[in-house]
């Protein structure tokens, strides 16, 4: 069972029914093809449903939050080739990925493409201790270098992109359904070209701000720095391969 903080509150049906009760456009609730409530696996139909669902996703996709970051141990499909785990959006530290052979426990360094394919023990394919890896997202494979002599376990921490709700009685897993409720609203105010939407603006970026300043936790992850937890992701620091 996973935390309350995740799991239990309010649905995305009651955030939906919230913000267009606010903004006085209850259509925008509905499916415009059946003018009723959207139903499971047909969400997106309902336009309030779609913007929750985007404003979810965008949330994840533009910033790091430590609630995201999962450790899975990776299945290996050949002697160089680890399988990513289905929900892998990004690395979530600079070298995130760990061979275990108990005693031994070694963390193997992240580098490019050209990296990886230049290097002289990829050439040769002489077996021995894994020390690097890259990752191929279009592939969703990770791939050691050089090829391993013997058999480890490897560990991956990683920032996973949640997968999307199908029904409007699902709990959205964001933990801070302010800000959700609020960024809504603003879209609803947008499309009803309210002008209450200006100050709506202004509340969104208080609720962001006091989120920015309690997420963080040296607990967590005491060599992370506070000023960089929140903020937008500089894709040219990741290894990607899009």
């Amino acid at each position: 069972m996973g935390l309350a903080a995740f799991e239990a509150g309010e649905t995305l049906q009651e955030i939906v029914h919230d913000c267009v009760r606010l903004a006085n456009c209850p259509d925008l609730a509905f499916d415009p093809a059946t003018k009723a409530e959207p139903i499971d696996g047909q969400i997106r139909n309902a336009p309030a449903y779609r913007w929750l669902l985007d404003i979810i996703r965008n949330l994840y996709l533009d910033h790091d939050w430590p609630f995201a970051i999962r450790a899975v141990t990776l299945n290996q499909i050949s002697p160089i080739c680890l399988q990513l785990p289905d929900d892998f959006w990004r690395v979530a530290y600079t070298d995130p990925l760990y061979a275990l052979r108990p005693p031994e426990r070694i963390s193997l360094q992240h580098i490019t493409r050209p990296q990886f394919f230049d290097n002289a023990s990829l050439a040769n394919n002489t077996p021995g201790v894994p020390s690097k890896f890259y990752i191929s997202r279009p592939d969703a494979l990770l791939y050691l270098d050089p090829p391993p002599a013997l058999a480890w376990v490897y560990e991956l921490h990683y920032f996973r992109l949640v997968q999307e709700l199908l029904s409007v009685w699902e709990v959205p897993q964001f933990p801070h359904r302010d800000y959700l409720r609020q960024a809504l609203l603003i879209k609803c105010y947008d499309d009803q070209s309210d002008t209450r939407a200006a100050m709506a603006r202004m509340d969104l970026m208080e609720i962001w701000k006091r989120i920015r300043s309690s997420i963080y936790d040296t607990r967590e992850d005491p060599q992370q720095q506070e000023r960089n937890m929140l903020d937008p992701q500089f894709f040219n620091k990741v290894n990607y391969d899009d």
